[in-house]
C-alpha cells in the first residue's frame, strides 16, 4: 500500500456561505472531494475542525468553512473504510479556532473516536494560540511534503496554495514506509 495523506483534506468540499466561497482560493489545499481522495488511495486525512456559531463542528481552514459537518465527513470516511478493509484509514484532527481550544473539542473528539470505529485517530492538535499536539493516540510516520505557509518567505504575502503548488510543480511521490502529506493530490 502506498501511504498517501492529504493536508487540509476537506478543502475540496463545498463552501458554507458567501465568505467561505470568497476566501476559498486562499484556503483550498485539495481540489478533490474526500471520496475522490479515498478513491485515489489516500488513507490519512488531515482534518481541521472549527466550532461554528450554530454550535456545530465543521471542517475549516482559516476563514473558510465547509458546508458539511465533521460528523458528516467522518461518517462518509468511516463507511468507505468499512468497505475497504484491506487498508486502514487514519484521521489527524486539529482544532481550527481563533482562540484557545474549548474543552468541548476534546469531548467531541472522544465522541467521534467511539462513534466511527472504522477510523483510526492518530493525532489530536490545536492550531492557536500556537500549534500544539495535544495527544497522539495511534502514532504513524508522516512526512509533510506540501509547501507550508511561512512568515519568512513570499508565500506569506500571497497565500494562495494552488499558485504555490504550480510554482513548485512537485510530482507527488509515495512509498509504503511513511505517509507523505500533500496538497492537491
Amino acid at each position: 500500500m502506498l501511504k498517501i495523506a492529504t493536508h487540509n483534506s476537506c478543502t475540496g468540499e463545498a463552501s458554507k456561505g458567501l465568505l467561505s466561497y470568497l476566501v476559498l482560493p486562499f484556503a483550498r489545499c485539495q481540489r478533490k472531494t474526500l471520496y475522490e481522495q479515498f478513491q485515489s488511495g489516500c488513507r490519512l486525512f488531515g482534518i481541521r475542525a472549527k466550532l461554528t456559531s450554530d454550535g456545530i463542528y465543521r471542517p475549516a481552514h482559516g476563514f473558510w468553512t465547509c458546508k458539511r459537518t465533521i460528523n458528516d465527513v467522518l461518517a462518509e470516511l468511516d463507511h468507505l473504510a468499512a468497505l475497504s478493509r484491506s487498508n486502514p484509514t487514519y484521521i489527524m484532527i486539529t482544532y481550527e479556532g481563533s482562540t484557545d481550544y474549548p474543552q468541548s473539542f476534546l469531548t467531541a473528539v472522544q465522541s467521534w473516536m467511539s462513534r466511527f470505529p472504522n477510523l483510526i485517530f492518530t493525532e489530536i492538535a490545536v492550531k492557536k494560540p500556537t500549534w500544539k499536539v495535544l495527544k497522539v493516540v495511534n502514532p504513524v510516520s508522516v512526512k509533510q511534503v506540501f509547501k507550508a505557509l511561512n512568515i519568512h518567505n513570499l508565500q506569506m504575502w500571497f497565500p494562495v496554495p494552488y499558485f504555490w503548488h504550480l510554482i513548485y510543480c512537485r510530482k507527488h511521490e509515495f512509498n509504503d514506509a511513511t505517509f507523505n502529506m500533500v496538497d492537491f493530490l
